[in-house]
């Protein structure tokens, strides 16, 4: 069910949140919660298995952030901030890639597939993957524009089967 897809991906947004500095946090119970969910659930792309490494991570970064004149106010300021640091918090850098990555909706997905349904025909069921993946490009690219002549001096040199003299 669609509420049900929905719910999930708003638990695993609002965990996310206790990585965002805020000067003081509602409840720390809840805080340290969300850490252990995050922590848990991306345990195998963590350098640290453990929650309370990682709150002290978050802790000490939140730390140095309040030295900056200015505190970051979104997701990718977050993340040009931590680049320098990214070896003294590899934790927190994770996290904030992992929700950097995170896809806000599923329509990137769908209109991939969708793509792939009206490529992939009965009449070019024989298309190898190649293929596929150049005319998927072409569709996904369409904005941009192809010269011909420059495609065709571009395929004329590559090597052939059959010599043809023109």
């Amino acid at each position: 069910m669609i509420s049900d897809r929905i719910l999930k991906h708003k638990y695993l947004l609002k965990s996310f949140n206790c990585l965002f500095p805020i000067k003081e946090k509602d409840n720390s119970d809840t805080f340290e919660n969300d850490i252990t969910d995050l922590v848990k659930k991306y345990s195998q792309l963590l350098p640290s298995f453990s929650p309370l490494v990682v709150i002290a991570e978050l802790k000490l970064w939140w730390t140095s952030l309040q030295n900056l004149s200015k505190i970051p106010s979104n997701l990718s300021e977050l993340l040009n901030n931590i680049v320098p640091n990214e070896n003294d918090y590899p934790n927190v850098y994770k996290l904030l890639k992992i929700v950097a990555t995170l896809p806000i909706t599923t329509a990137t997905a769908e209109r991939s597939f969708s793509t792939t349904r009206r490529l992939k025909t009965f009449l070019r069921n024989t298309m190898a993957e190649n293929r596929l993946n150049g005319l998927a490009q072409l569709n996904i690219h369409r904005t941009i524009e192809v010269n011909p002549e420059v495609m065709l001096d571009e395929l004329a040199k590559r090597k052939r089967k059959i010599d043809l003299v023109l």
